[in-house]
């Protein structure tokens, strides 16, 4: 669970939607957590001693968890509004016709990183959709 969270984060391609599936992923395993800590605290079915030892690595997966729970709705607005970019107009002063969109290489190469279909990349930038092609890289 925490490598998963973990490769999410540090991927270069997460979407929003996938760091939501996982942070409510952790938020049931969290509560998993404390079931079994109350549940291991009203049997009690080892020693003390063992049974703190237990209890406290259960706290502490619980705060690490939480941690990266953090991180990941941080990170999610982040993401939003990059993906929420729209593409400025070019300079077309003096020129008939529809005004020009700056597209860049990288912006695409972004868009479709994040699973992006060319038909989605074009809605999300505002273009046409028979337009995407030429600026494709």
């Amino acid at each position: 669970m925490y490598v998963s969270g973990k490769n999410l984060l540090e991927d270069g391609t997460t979407t929003p939607d996938a760091l939501t599936r996982k942070c409510s992923t952790l938020e049931a395993a969290i509560l998993n957590m404390k079931r079994v800590r109350l549940h291991l605290h009203l049997t009690k079915p080892y020693p003390e001693v063992q049974l703190n030892t237990i209890v406290g690595n259960f706290c502490e997966m619980e705060r690490i968890t939480g941690l990266m729970m953090d991180k990941m709705r941080d990170i999610i607005p982040y993401l939003i509004e990059e993906i929420r970019y729209k593409a400025p107009f070019a300079d077309t002063t003096g020129i008939v016709g529809r005004p020009s969109f700056l597209i860049s290489k990288e912006q695409l190469e972004t868009l479709r990183r994040y699973g992006f279909s060319w038909i989605e990349v074009a809605n999300l930038l505002g273009k046409c959709k028979l337009k995407i092609p030429l600026y494709r890289p």
